[in-house]
Parts: C-alpha cells; sequence; structure tokens
C-alpha cells in the first residue's frame, strides 16, 4: 500500500490550520455569544430586544347598493341580463347616515337612486356585441363602465360586481 505523502511542512514544524466556512461561522456566532456575555460580566445589561410592527393599509369601505337585474339590447341584437351592484367610497356610506346625498328611502323604486348609474351601464354595455362580452372582454367592458362611473359620479362608486351576466 502507498501512504499518502504529506505536504511540507513548515521549517517551525507546526502546520497552519485549514480555513473553512464551518469555522469561520463558528467563530463568528462565538463572538456574538461571547460580546454579549461580555456586557453581563462588565456590570452592563444585555438585552435583545425584537419588536414587531404590523401595519395595515386597508381602507373602510362603503356599502355595496345591490339593483334589480335589468335587460339590455346589445349591438348585434342578442340580450344581455345584467343584475349589477355599486361599491360606494367610504365617505358615501358616512354622509348617507346623516341624510346628505342618501338616494332616496323609497323601497319600491327598483333603482334605488341610481337610474343615471342604470343608464350609464345601459350604454356603455349595449355598445358591445356577444363576442365583445366573452372571455376577457367583459372585464375589459366592466373596467371601461367603472371608468365611467368614477367620473360621472366624481369618485363616489368605487367599483362595480356582476352578480348576474346571462346572454342570449
Amino acid at each position: 500500500m502507498a501512504k499518502k505523502e504529506k505536504a511540507a511542512a513548515p521549517a517551525d514544524g507546526v502546520e497552519a490550520p485549514k480555513k473553512s466556512k464551518k469555522n469561520l461561522a463558528i467563530a463568528g456566532v462565538g463572538a456574538i455569544v461571547l460580546f454579549m456575555a461580555g456586557g453581563k460580566v462588565m456590570g452592563g445589561e444585555t438585552k435583545t430586544v425584537i419588536k414587531i410592527v404590523t401595519t395595515t393599509t386597508t381602507i373602510p369601505v362603503g356599502d355595496v347598493v345591490t339593483l334589480d337585474a335589468i335587460t339590455l339590447n346589445l349591438a348585434d341584437g342578442h340580450l344581455l341580463k345584467v343584475g349589477i351592484g355599486f361599491q360606494l367610497e367610504y365617505e358615501k356610506k358616512a354622509a348617507a347616515a346623516e341624510g346628505e346625498g342618501a338616494p332616496p328611502a323609497d323601497t319600491s323604486d327598483p333603482t334605488k337612486g341610481y337610474a343615471k348609474a342604470l343608464d350609464a351601464v345601459i350604454d356603455e354595455l349595449g355598445k358591445h356585441t356577444m363576442e365583445d362580452l366573452t372571455g376577457e372582454g367583459r372585464n375589459v367592458a366592466k373596467e371601461e363602465l367603472v371608468k365611467r362611473l368614477r367620473k360621472e359620479f366624481h369618485g363616489k362608486i368605487e367599483d362595480v360586481y356582476f352578480y348576474q351576466f346571462v346572454m342570449q
């Protein structure tokens, strides 16, 4: 059997230790422990404080006004039955509680005071064809409708939800 040959030893006969990442990590952890313990020995206090701060950026939402479903003609002669809800901004909710700018309390009104918004829905969705409103086209039409309603209602309507969307 052949023996492994040792590297030439330094002239003083002492080998230099090999440096590795593991040894460096252990030395680093040891230094931190000694630093923390050194504070106790020297009479100082060493405290490790972990403070968890949670912040939220959620904005409270207003009421959702749900209107009765309506049926409208599409540009290509097909029909669309759409049930719609309007997400109101938060301030609108507070104003409605005080009676300022709130829609009429008449429950027999199927538009609940949002006839102008329904007119915009009919106008925006009615200019599309059945093919336009299939698949991703429905989301595009919804985005257009939201932009128009935000403009016409000066930001009082935040979003639009379709709870019914049937084309024939």
